[in-house]
């Protein structure tokens, strides 16, 4: 199970630091000012990823030249049956 997001201070650094979606936050060197960054950074809604709509013909075409130009011809023999 994932972690909860918190503010933790850097003391290398001097600055509060937080991790939201992967994504490092510099929340600057005053706890409260931290703090109130990291609410407003965890208030913001989540972006949504696109997923371009392709017909599996298109995704097992995209498949095969991916294949043809990584793997062995030996290895793609063995795919096709």
């Amino acid at each position: 199970m994932a972690r909860r997001a918190k503010p933790w201070y850097r003391a290398d650094r001097r600055c509060w630091f937080v991790t939201v979606s992967g994504k490092r936050h510099n929340l600057g060197p005053n706890k409260k000012q931290a703090f109130a960054r990291f609410y407003e950074l965890m208030g913001q809604p989540k972006p949504r990823r696109s997923v371009a709509t392709k017909s599996l013909a298109e995704l097992i075409d995209v498949f095969l030249e991916w294949t043809k130009k990584h793997r062995s011809p030996a290895v793609i023999l063995l795919a096709l049956y």
